[in-house]
């Protein structure tokens, strides 16, 4: 028969869209594609694609999986494999580009995209699974990063763990030495003192440059007057120069006077306790000595007041004057002396009070003597004997030195207690006058004379460096404690290492 070239131009349509049809519905057969809907292509939103321009779709060629029943055989007689009526096979066809196709997965998954050239064909009785190029599944889980995998917990299904007991039990605190020792806490700058100490050495410097003041201004009318002696004649200048020499002489007599006196009181008052007659008349013979040094003292006064009396009043005056310039200049001197040790303290206390100490001590004596090691540790809290019932933090401060070296007792105070112990050795407490307890540790002995309630003054020998109690492994040193008030004890270093640097600059 002879077609029209519209027939066949209508056929060439028909067979075109077959071939474009045909992968899609091949995909879809068997029995599990039943439950499946069409694939539809991503870019259209689950849409049917339109037939080409001219070309008529076929009404038995559908992707309806309604249109098939259970067993794969199309409703109007043909399968779902071939898509064609009455089940005649499709002309071959060039088979498309793969297209990504968008597969519903049962069980209310989330949709998954694959490609269909790397799709498995599914076997009955098995779920539908589809997975991407990488080999990462897709079947409703979430893709893994490269190189991570998934481990099962062996003890997922481990019983609950128990509630806590109610008990009233209690733990029991440490029975070591240093038992109830309260936490460590690192010394902080004391800012109300370190101002009150700024203040303190602001006041004494004023002071002290006054009292200095003070000497330039004797010094300086001391000069004139000795300017205005030197312009009398030589007669009355030689009368001045025995004056004074005479003054000098009355002056010693005058102490020497005052110290036999007191040695004679007191001979005078061991006497009436003695049984021996010749040392009453030891006394006698002394009292006599001494009236005739009193005559004799008589006759130097005279002398002296007759000089006095050949000088006219002018330089009588000039002379007094120069007198009483160089005894004030001399107090004043003694006054200086004086502020300037105050500025000294005020500069230790700031100091010390910057560097973190606690208190300050006026007049502390550097407690070990001679030899000590330099320069200190300063190992307040640092951790002893952890991992025993006597782990502490350190409450004092080890100055090492060669064993025997003396030492001192830090103020003056009186001996509170002298003792021995397990883990100090040989120990003496003492209580200064300012109140702050120090105490001893690691003796190698006692002084001699050292006893409880013993006054002792500051620098007094108390003992001997050593290495006793639990110190015996070590190296000889003292441990020092500060405890201000008798309370708690507080870091010693900051003050002592400002006494130790000032009786280095002192050397």
């Amino acid at each position: 028969m002879q077609l029209s070239s519209r027939s066949v131009a209508l056929l060439a349509g028909l067979a075109l869209t077959i071939s474009l049809i045909s992968p899609v519905t091949a995909l879809g057969a068997g029995p599990a594609s039943a439950a499946t809907p069409a694939a539809t292509s991503p870019d259209e939103g689950g849409q049917d694609q339109p037939p080409p321009d001219g070309a008529l779709p076929d009404p038995s060629a559908t992707t309806d999986p309604a249109a098939a029943d259970a067993d794969g055989t199309a409703a109007d007689g043909g399968t779902a494999d071939d898509g064609q009526p009455g089940g005649s096979p499709a002309p071959p066809a060039p088979a498309p580009p793969p297209d990504p196709t968008t597969t519903q997965p049962t069980g209310g998954d989330v949709p998954t995209t694959t490609t269909p050239a790397a799709e498995p064909a599914p076997t009955d009785g098995e779920p539908v699974t589809t997975t991407v190029p990488d080999g990462a599944s897709t079947g409703g889980t979430v893709p893994l990063a490269e190189g991570v995998t998934t481990t099962t917990d062996p003890l997922v299904n481990e019983h609950a763990g128990e509630d806590a007991p109610e008990t009233d039990e209690t733990v029991p605190p440490p029975d070591g030495a240093y038992a109830g020792q309260e936490e460590f806490k690192p010394a902080e700058v004391l800012w109300s003192s370190v101002r009150a100490a700024e203040v303190k050495l602001a006041e004494v410097r004023v002071v002290e440059e006054d009292r200095i003041a003070v000497v330039r201004t004797i010094r300086l009318g001391r000069k004139e007057l000795r300017a205005e002696q030197a312009s009398l004649d030589a007669e009355t200048q030689a009368a001045a120069a025995d004056i004074r020499r005479a003054e000098t002489a009355l002056r010693e007599r005058a102490v020497a006077a005052f110290m036999t006196d007191d040695a004679l009181t007191n001979a005078v008052i061991g006497s009436f306790d003695a049984a021996d007659h010749d040392q009453v008349l030891d006394l006698q013979v002394r009292r006599t000595l001494l009236g005739a040094a009193l005559d004799q003292d008589e006759h130097a006064i005279d002398a002296y007041l007759e000089l006095r009396a050949s000088l006219d009043g002018r330089a009588l005056a000039t002379l007094d004057s120069i007198r009483l310039a160089e005894r004030t200049l001399r107090e004043a001197i003694v006054e200086v002396d004086l502020a300037r040790e105050s500025v000294i303290q005020a500069e230790n206390e700031l100091a010390a009070f910057r560097a973190g100490s606690a208190v300050y001590i006026d007049d502390v004596v550097f407690p070990v003597g001679d030899g000590y090691g330099r320069p200190l540790v300063d190992s307040y809290g640092f951790p002893r004997m952890p991992g025993t019932p006597d782990e502490h933090w350190h409450e004092g401060i080890d100055i090492f030195a060669p064993a025997g070296t003396p030492l001192l007792a830090a103020e003056r105070g009186v001996v509170t207690r002298v003792g021995s112990g397990r883990l100090g050795g040989l120990t003496v407490w003492l209580r200064g006058e300012s109140g702050t307890d120090w105490y001893y540790a690691h003796l190698r002995s006692h002084a001699p004379d050292l006893v409880p309630g013993l006054v002792v003054g500051a620098g007094h020998v108390i003992g001997f460096v050593g290495n006793t109690g639990n110190a015996i492994s070590t190296p000889p040193h003292l441990h020092l404690e500060m405890h201000p008030g008798g309370g708690e004890p507080v870091n010693p270093y900051p003050l002592l290492k400002i006494i130790s640097d000032r009786d280095q600059l002192e050397r």
